[in-house]
């Protein structure tokens, strides 16, 4: 019988914020591997006790089943004196060397928080801010790394007890998620609307976290309905939304934006909603269900009578619709209750996409065509537009590289 040794090892690349500790701890659980886990710096440390049989299956799975927003660069592994745990923990994390770190993307949600968010008995229902381990605002909110939740813009929101008791479980796939939140300890869906179109008291019996919800999201969609203008705040900045049936509302939204020709995105609840505008390939079809989230430019179906006509301000000469999917619950909510919806990056002409409330209120306070602002309270660190891709020849062409795109390095081959 093989004698059990203790390994260091170290592991590069994009591994932290994408649930690679939790994979880690509940990967040497079922291998029966002793040690502990830590991010360190920009990496992830691992520190195995186990016979050299069972480390090489572990490194093995570390490398073919490794969360899928999980890029491993390098693995480095070293023998070190024996030493041995009663079972496998996640450590604190600590500062490590000068290595620059490779940062995760921001995570579009997931199927199994969509699931929830819209599941009338669970905790999280209509939740706009849902996240888990494997979804959910990354590059956007952080400060430094080690990735922890006091690293990150998610400080100004301590767990609950609910939450908590997640984070800790190991068996939950929020254990060790911190992004994680919930109606009681995450941020809150908040408005600020034009006089006498303050949001109305829902009729009849709904609890104080369905109307927290739920008024002011009724009151966008009633401004949006009527021909109006809303700023939205996203994950990576504000967005100006309206609707794309309305042309007196797309050219209002021409003259916000200081912006005569340029075609306007489109955000569509799901790929069939695209399908009925646009003519969509399969590499198009990827691209939009990717994690990502891009906007794809794609040609525009003929009009079809069965159908609200996207009217011709939206995309004025342009043969194309630039046409892209929800990246968070928020997006989702919106669009389940108007949907298709213009949604262009909240600037004025040339300018950098407004990420923060006290620039989108100074614009409020003097733009009488904006109608009303739906925000939160989490800060948005760095700024980050939609990013924007057209397939040609079956090939991705990045327009522009951005959210759920950046700050992942982009590798060229060796020549």
């Amino acid at each position: 019988m093989a004698t059990d040794s203790t390994v260091q090892i170290r592991i590069w690349g994009i591994v932290q914020g994408v649930g690679f500790r939790p994979f880690i701890a509940k990967l040497a659980d079922s291998l029966g591997i002793r040690g502990e886990v830590r991010n360190l710096g920009g990496l992830v440390e691992i520190l195995a006790t186990a016979s050299p049989r069972k480390i090489e299956a572990f490194l093995a799975a570390i490398r073919e089943e490794k969360p899928g927003p999980a890029e491993i660069v390098h693995i480095k592994v070293e023998p070190m004196a024996k030493r041995d745990w009663p079972g496998f923990v996640i450590l604190e994390s600590a500062a490590g060397d000068e290595e620059v770190p490779m940062l995760p993307v921001d995570l579009s949600i997931c199927p199994d928080c969509l699931r929830e968010m819209t599941d009338q008995k669970d905790p999280r229902y209509l939740h706009p801010f849902i996240s888990c381990m494997a979804c959910g605002p990354r590059y956007s909110i952080i400060d430094r790394v080690p990735y922890d939740r006091e690293n990150t813009a998610m400080v100004d929101f301590p767990l609950c007890d609910f939450c908590h008791g997640q984070y800790r479980d190991r068996r939950d796939r929020r254990y060790h998620a911190q992004t994680i939140s919930c109606h009681d300890c995450g941020p809150v869906l908040l408005s600020q609307v034009k006089t006498g179109k303050a949001p109305l008291p829902l009729q009849g019996e709904a609890d104080a976290i369905t109307k927290q919800v739920l008024e002011p999201m009724e009151q966008a969609v009633a401004i949006i309905a009527a021909g109006g203008i809303i700023a939205l705040k996203g994950i990576g900045g504000y967005y100006f939304v309206c609707s794309p049936f309305q042309a007196d509302g797309v050219r209002a939204l021409r003259r916000l934006k200081i912006r005569e020709e340029k075609p306007f995105a489109v955000m569509f609840r799901d790929l069939k909603a695209v399908e009925d505008y646009c003519v969509v390939q399969p590499a198009e079809a990827r691209l939009l269900e990717s994690n990502a989230k891009p906007i794809v430019l794609l040609e525009q179906k003929p009009l079809n009578p069965a159908l609200p006509a996207i009217v011709s301000e939206v995309n004025r000469t342009s043969r194309f619709i630039g046409a892209f999917l929800p990246s968070m619950g928020l997006q989702y909510l919106l669009a389940d209750r108007c949907g298709p919806l213009i949604m262009t990056s909240a600037n004025l002409s040339d300018l950098p996409i407004i990420k923060d409330e006290t620039e989108m209120f100074a614009l409020w306070e003097q733009e009488d065509l904006l109608d009303g602002i739906f925000y939160h309270e989490r800060e948005i660190r760095i700024r980050l537009d939609d990013s924007v891709v057209r397939v040609i020849d079956e090939q991705p062409q990045i327009i522009r590289r951005s959210k759920g795109y950046a700050p992942t390095p982009f590798i060229s081959p060796a020549l």
